[in-house]
């Protein structure tokens, strides 16, 4: 029998993965005006760090007992303050993960 540890653990994607039209804010209304003249890169995430991430959780799960997996805004008060990580982009990538991986929304 395991003695499992329970808790929630955070991993950050050291990048920007939000749209345009997320926030509400100074940055947020230049990123409008950059997408809108189509300066503005709509960031991706790479294959190789959807992998990564995919691994890393499989690693952790060895070791805790971890049944979800959710993005910044997703855990309750979150958006209630503004947040807007990961970002839809992010988001996106945390649905695939919970795809992969069986885990629940938070």
């Amino acid at each position: 029998m395991h003695n499992y540890n329970t808790g929630v653990i955070g991993i950050v994607l050291m990048e920007n993965l939000t749209v345009p039209d997320e926030g509400r804010d100074g940055v947020a209304m230049v990123r409008k005006f950059l997408d809108a003249i189509g300066v503005n890169k709509r960031p991706q995430v790479p294959e190789k760090q959807k992998q990564s991430l995919e691994a890393f959780i499989a690693i952790l799960r060895e070791f805790f007992y971890i049944n979800t997996l959710g993005g910044h805004r997703e855990f309750p008060g979150q958006l209630g303050e503004g947040k807007i990580c990961p970002g839809n982009i992010g988001l996106t990538l945390v649905k695939e993960l919970r795809k992969l991986t069986g885990l629940s929304a938070p």
